[in-house]
């Protein structure tokens, strides 16, 4: 015999589970395929084949000229939906000056970081200590020890120069490293 918890297990288990709705996206190549199964054969099978509702392959077929020129672009291939969606923007150059001047202030023009230097960026070997030291728990410890290999290396003049900042005021400063975005 079985006890009425074994029975409400039962009855729970043979609950039937709706079924969620797959969305599915579709690249511009498969849109186009769909288009020109359904131009080969019918709609109705295009939407079978490729397992979307008519009415969308009625649309895609509306934008077909709009596909065929994404398609045509490079990585056009692989994007989902056609450009131009989404609100205009009232004053684009605007927007661009904008842009570029606040790039501009803070030092990011040339798309690198500019962490070190109040005046600019740091160069290739500022990332390299930049990198090392977020990945060392042991930030002020490694901060010493990097000073001293470029002291080493380059001379402590040169080894500023070479960072663009003296590695010595870094350890007060070493809370900005882990702020920073990579």
């Amino acid at each position: 015999m079985t006890t009425e918890d074994e029975i409400i297990e039962i009855q729970d288990g043979l609950e039937v589970s709706e079924a969620k709705k797959i969305y599915r996206s579709h690249n511009v190549a498969k849109k186009l395929e769909a288009i020109n199964w359904a131009r080969k054969n019918s709609i109705h099978s295009a939407s079978r084949k490729f397992n979307v509702d008519r009415k969308i392959i009625r649309n895609w077929m509306k934008n077909e000229k709009e596909l065929e020129e994404q398609n045509s672009l490079p990585g056009g291939q692989d994007r989902k939906r056609l450009g131009g969606g989404g609100r205009k923007m009232l004053y684009p150059d605007l927007v661009k000056e904008l842009a570029d001047w606040v790039k501009e202030i803070d030092g990011s023009a040339d798309d690198k970081i500019a962490c070190f230097k109040t005046d600019g960026s740091i160069g290739a070997k500022g990332l390299d200590v930049l990198r090392k030291m977020r990945a060392t728990s042991k930030a002020k410890d490694y901060s010493k020890i990097m000073n001293e290999e470029a002291d080493a290396e380059y001379g402590e003049e040169e080894a500023d120069a070479v960072f663009g900042v003296d590695l010595n005021t870094i350890e007060d400063e070493i809370d900005l490293f882990f702020d920073i975005d990579p």
